[in-house]
């Protein structure tokens, strides 16, 4: 089950560009065909998968996250279903919704699934959630994850800052909500003192548009402060990443 099958696999090739770039790179002809493919599938919640994406990728968001979601919940540990799903949320910009996938498969045996999982908590410094994923993870007995020695250093910084790790984790937040209200799409990120003095994460959108970069970190200061963070010693800041 954790394989996609030739058929199923054909039609995700076709799907991958628009998905990675976040954008309709395909006719209506070509979308319409890979759903009426995808409703011929033997394995329904690869139909129901396939099917989602292609709304997705039509712009048809709640329809294709219902059919996304529907599909998981006949193979909630298949990990092809799950990283697709995830990964089309992340270049749509859909940040939040794709971090509430990512809790609910906290508890995954798959570990394809939980470095997923580690992947998306390091990367908003979600101190709980990597506590939770990381011993999970070096438990089983598979081959290590390339980025696991990233999830290791991220978590290691949480627990050297952990006066502050909870307040962090609190900015995680409050920035992913700001990167989905402007479906922004994301590059890196990292977190650092900044002159002995503040914790600071720091996210990369794709863009070269300064005022979009300002109009972001102005939501988030705006968000800071609502959130009764003014006096924190930790903070975020959007910056241009790689396009």
């Amino acid at each position: 089950m954790s394989l996609a099958q030739p058929k199923s696999g054909e039609l995700l090739d076709l799907l991958t560009p628009s998905l990675t770039k976040g954008e309709n790179l395909l006719s209506e002809f070509e979308i319409h065909r890979i759903i009426r493919e995808a409703k011929k599938l033997p394995e329904r919640y690869q139909g129901l998968s396939i099917e989602g994406l292609a709304k997705l990728v039509l712009g048809e968001i709640d329809e294709g996250c219902s059919l996304c979601e529907r599909g998981l919940r006949i193979a909630p540990n298949d990990p092809v279903s799950f990283c697709n799903y995830t990964i089309a949320l992340r270049n749509l910009g859909l940040h939040a919704r794709q971090y509430v996938m990512i809790q609910k498969a906290s508890d995954s045996l798959n570990p394809t699934i939980l470095a997923e999982v580690a992947t998306i908590s390091a990367y908003w410094v979600d101190i709980d959630l990597l506590e939770k994923v990381m011993p999970m993870l070096t438990a089983m007995e598979v081959p290590r994850p390339e980025d696991m020695g990233k999830w290791y250093d991220t978590l290691n910084y949480l627990h050297t800052q952990k006066d502050h790790a909870q307040e962090l984790k609190t900015i995680g937040r409050l920035m992913m909500n700001v990167a989905e209200k402007y479906r922004a799409r994301l590059a890196g990120a990292h977190a650092f003192y900044v002159m002995s003095e503040l914790d600071t994460l720091f996210v990369e959108v794709k863009t070269d548009d300064p005022v979009l970069l300002s109009q972001m970190n102005n939501a988030l200061a705006d968000e800071i402060i609502i959130a009764g963070l003014a006096d924190s010693e930790c903070v975020g800041c959007f910056e241009a990443g790689e396009l």
